[in-house]
């Protein structure tokens, strides 16, 4: 493979996490001086039920627990769109959303509600008062035979009042029921996992769980695009966009393999132009960032504990 670089080799996995999102959070905070690093990183210990907020040095400046952040179990990630200054916890056990601003690091909202386990709360990069949750909880139904919130993608609005910025849990869409999912040898689930946005924000691509990846028409309510677990593999969690091209790179992988996809955005929508096999370099990849002074792309392998750097002008 032409396009993977060599440069293969272990890293500490929560910092790279930490860089990408997938576990927390890295905000820039200022950068007056270009040799001083001045930011906070932010991370989620879902074990513990604690959020925290550490300096460039790794030291702990703030710790927010469980009760503070709404009685949150889980906290499974965490994500926001600088400059926007807010941050979603999505909290898989007790199924609600805190929203934190992070310029006093302060909880200013719960939203209660969301679905079943939600695993990621994503605000659209440039429409951030619209965040989109993934609800990875196997559906279920109730005594009355109705289904219960899993495998839903769910959507909170931000909106401005006289009294300051409230969260509105608006509408459900549900991706068990949706036709375009309804084949279950390509689509033996429906429970999304992570996400990712087409420039305009009109549409979200969201991997599922045991393979596969629908995108959602935001305005029209309704999965338009799918491909099936036989062109997206298991667990895919990890989305990051080309700043050179129109494309966005998407990764995926199971105990005993890692694969890459690159999408191209188009007018009628992404397309998948290439998927390459990972799977000698490393396994379960869980995680894109795209280094832009250097312009490669960064993806973490789960299992095998270990990174791998990719060639942007060689990608395809």
């Amino acid at each position: 493979m032409s396009f993977f670089s060599p440069s293969k080799f272990t890293i500490n996995y929560i910092l790279i996490l930490l860089i990408m999102g997938c576990a927390g959070l890295l905000f820039l905070i200022s950068c007056d001086e270009p040799e001083t690093l001045n930011y906070m990183v932010w991370t989620a210990d879902q074990n513990a039920d604690n959020l925290y907020i550490l300096d460039p040095n790794g030291s702990v400046l703030e710790i927010i627990d469980g009760a503070t952040l709404g009685g949150a179990q889980r906290p499974h990630m965490l994500w926001g769109v600088p400059p926007d200054p807010y941050v979603y916890s999505a909290n898989s056990v007790s199924g609600n959303i805190t929203v934190l601003d992070t310029r006093t690091n302060t909880v200013v909202a719960v939203v209660e509600g969301v679905g079943k386990l939600p695993h990621a709360a994503q605000p659209v990069p440039n429409r951030p008062d619209h965040i989109y949750i993934s609800n990875i909880g196997p559906q279920g139904v109730d005594e009355d035979g109705n289904p219960d919130k899993g495998e839903t993608i769910s959507e909170i609005i931000r909106r401005e009042g006289s009294d300051g910025y409230t969260w509105e849990l608006t509408r459900f869409l549900d991706l068990k029921a949706d036709p375009m999912l309804a084949d279950s040898e390509l689509f033996p689930s429906r429970r999304p996992v992570c996400a990712g946005f087409t420039p305009d924000g009109n549409s979200m691509m969201v991997t599922l769980f045991n393979g596969g990846m629908a995108v959602v028409d935001l305005n029209e309510w309704r999965v338009s695009k799918a491909w099936g677990r036989d062109e997206i593999a298991e667990h895919g969690c990890g989305f990051a966009e080309s700043p050179l091209d129109n494309e966005i790179y998407v990764t995926a992988g199971g105990m005993h393999s890692s694969w890459l996809y690159v999408f191209e955005f188009t007018d009628t929508g992404p397309e998948l132009v290439v998927s390459h096999n990972l799977s000698q370099h490393g396994h379960d990849a869980h995680g894109a960032w795209v280094d832009t002074e250097r312009n490669e792309l960064w993806i973490i392998h789960r299992v095998s504990d270990n990174a791998t750097i990719h060639p942007l002008a060689t990608i395809r």
